[in-house]
């Protein structure tokens, strides 16, 4: 699961550079995080943290991931523009 999250989001960031992505694993973080709430995915807007998901994509299918990362993105209030240019 954690493979077709990490595709997901590297296939994100190829069709919206308007948007920034990090990747950080499990490993490198914080020793206290309980690994209970992996996989996570926090989202910043103007260096503020505006949404924090946690097991994200455990109960979907690979073929619905995408569909479903996008959409807490957005109820996040990420924007995804398919034309950068129209920021």
């Amino acid at each position: 699961m954690l493979q077709a999250l990490n595709h997901t989001f590297e296939t994100l960031a190829k069709k919206y550079i308007n948007v920034k992505f990090l990747l950080m694993r499990s490993t490198d973080g914080d020793e206290d995080f309980d690994p209970i709430a992996l996989p996570t995915v926090n989202v910043y807007l103007d260096k503020a943290i505006v949404a924090c998901f946690t097991r994200v994509g455990l109960c979907i299918s690979s073929e619905k991931l995408m569909s479903h990362v996008e959409l807490l993105l957005e109820k996040a209030g990420i924007r995804f523009l398919d034309h950068p240019n129209e920021l």
